[in-house]
């Protein structure tokens, strides 16, 4: 039987198993560090690369416990999409992401939390953090 290799994973922990991140961005390789930068805490990803490929992973995977997205994506935006999320999934916390400002021009949702890229990985960790916390109030005392 041959040693495990150095490069095996650990097993997350139990609370981390169950939750799901979605991911959305159009710039693939930015998807991408995020998800393996979230993986490395033992959370599961799923990465979309358009709003309307982030929908149908949200309406296939019922684990998902939060979304993070871009704000600038061609088509729909991060904004409408926030919106529609928050329509069909009014529960499930989010996080927006983007690398131009936001101007006085955007309609930006209430409450949206904004990470302007690039952003230090404990700036990331932190609005999960603060993100599933939320969730995790909103279920104990649900008004």
């Amino acid at each position: 039987m041959a040693a495990p290799s150095r490069h095996q994973r650990a097993e997350p922990p139990a609370e981390a198993r169950r939750r799901t991140i979605l991911v959305v961005d159009d710039d693939r390789d930015a998807a991408d560090t995020i998800a393996v930068l979230l993986e490395a805490t033992g959370m599961s990803v799923l990465s979309a690369y358009s709003a309307r490929d982030g929908l149908d992973q949200l309406d296939e995977c019922p684990d998902i416990c939060l979304v993070i997205s871009d704000i600038r994506m061609p088509g729909v935006d991060g904004f409408d999409f926030l919106r529609v999320v928050k329509h069909r999934f009014p529960k499930l916390p989010t996080v927006l992401t983007t690398g131009l400002p936001v101007t006085d021009d955007d309609v930006v949702p209430h409450g949206a939390l904004i990470l302007q890229k690039p952003f230090a990985v404990e700036d990331l960790k932190r609005a999960v953090a603060e993100q599933l916390q939320l969730d995790l109030d909103a279920r104990l005392d649900p008004r």
